[in-house]
């Protein structure tokens, strides 16, 4: 059965709808951004009513005849100004969908435990700090949202909403996660950035439905072992914690696609990282590590990786084995020399290897691959000022490579960088101080040489400036 069309209230119709007798055919009745600081008590009045749009108004209270609207399924009182519900809330047994984001709520009734058919539930972007025992009624509950409140413990009433499938906590103040929690066995998506977590109970291991779980910005200084359980998991965001390693059950999440650890303090991974076959994003950068694990060749499906920020001095041989490998970036590191398993690399587009200052060009990565002759080799020496190239271009090793990073910051030169197309790398002859051939300075264009024409690109291709600072 389709959807009644809803009764739209224009600022001038407000007043003739709520005089009206009573219209027992409005099922739906949209008034958002009404600019309405009180609703009028003959709301009560539309008794049919099954969904009610009251959205970014200045709705400092509700009536008590909100209680009357026994056919109610869809409440939405997102971005109001309300600070608490009257008791009658109570009486909307049928509603379905309950959204009070961003408003001033300080605390809920017990009543709310009697919308026993509740399957979202919005509270968010509110200065809630507790929810009242009652909220635990809510079996029906799917959807629950409590992020950008002041929770400092986390509910543990929630661990009898055994039907969520997802829950948001980010941006509360919690500290710990009470084994309750392992209750949730239907959770799918699991939001607790932006928190004060030191550890993960046990009890997370239980949550073998999870898809989702983000982590980011806490202060885990660990991960259970029990994480290596949730067998379904696809995505994991570690981002801005405290941990100096993973368990070696992290090789346990076959169905792992994507890992987020950046700005960690990371000073190995585990050899078990190589079994996650399925792996498509792996974002290292900002730790410590100072080396990889051979196993790392064992990531067939992935395309990004993101290592830069570490004090890597070298990659192993069998990074050559990733040929899914769209984006590498390896800066800000100590490597001195590029394995010659990196030619195998075809599918590379993306390479950052700026700000290794020991690394020693050219690498013996840019000689004797695929027959190519000597004089057709790209070198690069290690300063700027030495940059030297040949007559020939290094996507005959890469010929999926759109982008070259080979900057170098030091105290005299802080933000110099080259970032130009693989296509004008051969352009480049004898650049020195002392005599440059290029040198464009910053807002200048470049025209390429005439006959030149770059290949074509995903994007509209614009030629590149070297930004050369003295």
């Amino acid at each position: 059965m389709e959807e009644q069309e809803p009764l739209v209230l224009e600022e001038m119709e407000m007043y003739r709808a709520f005089v009206l007798p009573e219209d027992e055919g409005v099922t739906y009745l949209d008034w958002m951004s009404g600019g309405m600081d009180v609703l009028p008590q003959r709301i009560g009045n539309f008794s049919n009513l099954k969904k009610l749009e009251l959205s970014f108004n200045e709705l400092t209270q509700l009536p008590q005849e909100i209680g009357k609207l026994l056919n109610l399924k869809e409440l939405y009182l997102t971005s109001n100004r309300l600070t608490r519900l009257p008791q009658e809330i109570g009486k909307l047994t049928n509603l379905r969908i309950l959204h009070l984001r961003n408003n001033e709520l300080v605390c809920l009734l017990k009543e709310i435990g009697a919308l026993i058919q509740l399957k979202h539930l919005d509270l968010s972007d509110n200065v809630l700090a507790e929810l009242p025992q009652e909220i635990r009624n809510l079996a029906n509950l799917k959807h629950l949202r409590l992020d950008y409140n002041r929770f400092t413990q986390f509910p543990k009433e929630i661990g009898n909403l055994t039907n969520l499938t997802y829950l948001n906590l980010v941006q509360n103040q919690i500290v710990r996660l009470p084994k309750e929690t392992g209750a949730l066995l239907n959770l799918k998506i699991l939001y607790l950035d932006n928190n004060q977590l030191a550890c993960l109970p046990q009890e997370i291991g239980m949550l073998r439905n999870l898809k989702i779980l983000d982590i980011t910005k806490n202060v885990l200084t660990q991960l259970p072992e029990e994480i290596g359980h949730l067998s379904n998991l696809k995505e994991l965001r570690l981002t801005g914690n405290l941990l100096t390693g993973f368990p070696k059950e992290i090789g346990n999440l076959l169905n792992l696609k994507e890992l987020y650890s950046e700005r960690n303090q990371l000073n190995e991974l585990p050899k078990e990282i190589g079994n996650l076959a399925k792996l498509k994003y792996l974002c290292l950068n900002t730790n410590q590590l100072t080396r990889l694990p051979k196993e790392i060749g064992g990531l067939s499906k992935l395309s990004l990786l993101n290592l830069s920020d570490n004090q890597l001095i070298c990659l192993p041989q069998e990074i050559g084995n990733l040929s899914a490998l769209w984006t590498l970036r390896v800066e800000g590191n100590a490597l001195t020399c590029l394995p010659r398993e990196f030619a195998s690399l075809n599918n590379l587009e993306n390479f950052g290897i700026s700000d290794n200052p020991q690394m020693i060009y050219p690498p013996n990565i840019w000689h004797d691959f695929h027959g190519l002759p000597a004089q057709r080799v790209v070198d690069y020496c290690r300063k700027h000022e030495d940059i030297v190239s040949k007559s020939g271009r290094i996507n005959k090793l890469w010929p999926s490579l759109r982008l070259l990073y080979l900057a170098h910051r030091d105290e005299n030169c802080a933000d110099t960088f080259v970032r130009l197309p693989v296509e004008l790398l051969w352009v480049i002859q004898n650049y020195a101080v002392s005599d440059p051939f290029v040198c464009i300075k910053e807002n200048q264009e470049y025209t390429p040489p005439e006959g030149f024409a770059p290949r074509k690109s995903r994007g509209k291709r614009k030629w590149a400036q070297i930004n050369y600072l003295h």
